[in-house]
C-alpha cells in the first residue's frame, strides 16, 4: 500500500506539472500590472474568471503563497479595503479547486498578508483600512488553472451597531418579514446595557427601537437566514441606563412583551448571534398582540412561517429541520440519505433531495440531543454530533463534504482510485461515464476531478 500511494503522488505531481502551453492564451490579467479591479459592493455580485491557460510570475514580483502548493498559473485581481479595514471574499468554484493569496504593496514590493484555503475568507484589521490589496488566483497543486467566481464584500459595521443610531421598527397588525439585516460582527459598547440573560452573548450586537402600543403588548419575532442563529433583548430606559424587560428564549425566534404601564414608550432592542462573534442575516416583524393581530391572543409564527394557533384555525406544520451544505450549484438537484441518532433511544432516517444551493429539510423529529449523518453517493459521511433539535427553529450546517467514495464503503482508497482511472477522460455522452467521478459535475472526468481525488485520497468519513 505504501508503495502505491508513492506511485499515486508521482502520478499526481506528472499530472499536475503537465504544460499549459496548450490551453488559450489571451488572458487579460495574467500579469500582476494587469490585475482587474474589483468593485467593493455590501452584498456579493459574483463575477467569473478563469486562470486556465495562464502564465506564472516569479518571485520577484511577489512571494509564493503558502497554501495549495503553488506551482504557477496564476491571475490577478486589485481592490481598495474599506476604512473600517472589515471586508471579506467570497468565492465558488466551477472546475478545479482554486485558492487566494493576499498582498499589499505594490508589483515587486509585496507583502503576503493572508492565503485562503478552498473556503470564503472575512478581513477584520483596521489597518488594511483605505489599502490597494491584490488577489492572486492559482489551482490546487496544478499550473494548469481553474474556473470560478469571486467576489469581495463591505463587512464595515452598519451604523445601528451603536445603541444611539438605533433603527426605528414599526409595530404592525401582521407580520411583515420584508427587510433583512444585517449585524455584520459588529462590536458590543462596555456598560451600555445589561448582558443579555439568554443566547450566550459574545460582544457583537445591532439595535433597533420601537414604541410600545396602548395596549401595551408586543410580539417580536425573528427568522433566520441561514447563517447563524440569532437572539435579542428587549430594554426599556436608554442607552447607558437600560433595564432588560425580556430575552427571547431558546431558539430565540419569539417573545412577547405585555405590560400595560409601559405603553407608549420607546423600548430597545438589542439582537445578537448565539455564542458568537461571527456576521449574518436575520428578518425581525413586530405585531401589536399575537401574529395574527389579537391583542392577547395565541397565534404564533410556526416552523413554515405562517401565523398559526390562536383565532386563526390554522393548524401548525410539523416540527421542520432545516439543512444547508456546501454546493457547487452546476451540480444542480442531488438526493442523499440523512439518519439520526438520540441519546435517547430514537432513530431514524429520511431520503432528503439537496437543491442546487444546498438547502434541503426535514420532518417530524422530536426534541432531543442527536447525532446527524449525511451521505451523498460518491461523498464521504459527513456527522454533525451533539445537535440540539427543539420545538421551532433548528438549522444545522453540514459545511462541506468530501469527494471520492466511489464505492460507498465511506473511505478514499484503492478501489475508489481503480474505478475513477476506468473513469477517466470520459464525458457524460460515452457510455461508461461515472458522474460520481465527475465531482465538479461539467460533464468530464478529467485533471480538475483528478486534483480533488488527490486531496481526499486516504480519508474516511464522519
Amino acid at each position: 500500500m505504501q508503495f502505491f500511494k508513492y506511485k499515486f503522488h508521482i502520478a499526481i505531481i506528472l499530472f499536475a506539472l503537465h504544460s499549459p502551453n496548450a490551453f488559450a492564451q489571451g488572458i487579460p490579467n495574467d500579469d500582476c500590472a494587469d490585475a482587474i479591479e474589483l468593485p467593493m459592493n455590501e452584498s456579493c455580485v459574483y463575477s467569473s474568471y478563469t486562470s486556465i491557460g495562464a502564465g506564472s510570475e516569479p518571485e520577484s514580483v511577489a512571494p509564493d503563497p503558502w497554501c495549495g502548493v503553488y506551482i504557477g498559473g496564476d491571475v490577478w485581481f486589485t481592490f481598495t479595503a474599506p476604512e473600517s479595514g472589515m471586508f471579506a471574499m467570497k468565492r465558488t468554484n466551477t472546475s478545479a479547486p482554486t485558492f487566494f493569496a493576499f498582498y499589499t504593496g505594490t508589483c515587486g514590493n509585496f507583502e503576503l498578508i493572508q492565503c485562503s484555503q478552498q473556503s470564503n475568507i472575512m478581513f477584520n484589521d483596521p489597518e488594511l483600512g483605505g489599502e490597494t490589496i491584490y488577489i492572486r488566483s492559482y489551482a490546487f497543486f496544478s499550473n494548469l488553472g481553474s474556473d470560478f467566481d469571486i467576489c469581495v464584500v463591505d463587512e464595515s459595521p452598519p451604523a445601528n451597531e451603536s445603541c444611539s443610531e438605533a433603527v426605528p421598527l414599526t409595530v404592525g397588525q401582521t407580520c411583515d418579514y420584508s427587510e433583512i439585516f444585517n449585524n455584520q460582527a459588529a462590536s458590543e459598547e462596555p456598560g451600555i446595557a445589561p448582558t443579555p440573560s439568554c443566547g450566550q452573548y459574545q460582544g457583537a450586537d445591532v439595535w433597533f427601537t420601537f414604541v410600545l402600543p396602548e395596549n401595551g403588548q408586543v410580539e417580536i419575532n425573528r427568522m433566520n437566514q441561514i447563517a447563524g442563529n440569532f437572539y435579542f433583548s428587549v430594554y426599556q430606559g436608554s442607552c447607558g441606563d437600560f433595564t432588560e424587560l425580556g430575552c427571547s428564549p431558546f431558539p430565540g425566534q419569539q417573545l412577547v412583551i405585555s405590560d400595560l404601564s409601559l405603553a407608549g414608550e420607546t423600548l430597545y432592542i438589542r439582537v445578537f448571534q448565539r455564542n458568537s462573534t461571527h456576521t449574518g442575516n436575520f428578518q425581525l416583524c413586530l405585531v401589536n398582540g399575537d401574529c395574527n393581530g389579537v391583542a392577547g391572543g395565541g397565534a404564533f409564527i410556526d416552523d413554515c412561517g405562517e401565523c398559526v394557533g390562536g383565532t386563526t384555525g390554522i393548524t401548525p406544520c410539523d416540527n421542520i429541520v432545516q439543512c444547508v451544505v456546501n454546493w457547487n450549484a452546476s451540480c444542480g438537484d442531488e438526493t442523499a440519505l440523512l439518519e439520526w441518532e438520540g441519546t435517547g433511544s430514537e432513530t431514524g432516517s429520511a431520503d432528503v433531495n439537496i437543491n442546487q444551493d444546498g438547502l434541503f429539510s426535514v420532518e417530524g423529529i422530536e426534541p432531543g440531543i442527536y447525532h446527524f449523518y449525511l451521505k451523498r453517493d460518491g461523498f464521504l459521511r459527513k456527522l454533525v454530533p451533539n445537535f440540539p433539535i427543539v420545538a421551532a427553529g433548528n438549522e444545522i450546517n453540514f459545511g462541506t463534504l468530501t469527494p471520492g467514495d466511489l464505492t460507498g464503503n465511506n473511505a478514499v482508497g484503492i478501489s475508489d482510485y481503480s474505478q475513477f482511472s476506468t473513469a477517466y477522460g470520459l464525458t457524460i455522452t460515452d457510455d461508461n461515464y461515472n458522474h460520481l467521478s465527475d465531482f465538479n459535475c461539467d460533464g468530464i472526468t478529467n485533471i480538475q476531478d483528478f486534483s480533488v481525488f488527490g486531496i481526499a485520497y486516504g480519508t474516511s468519513g464522519d
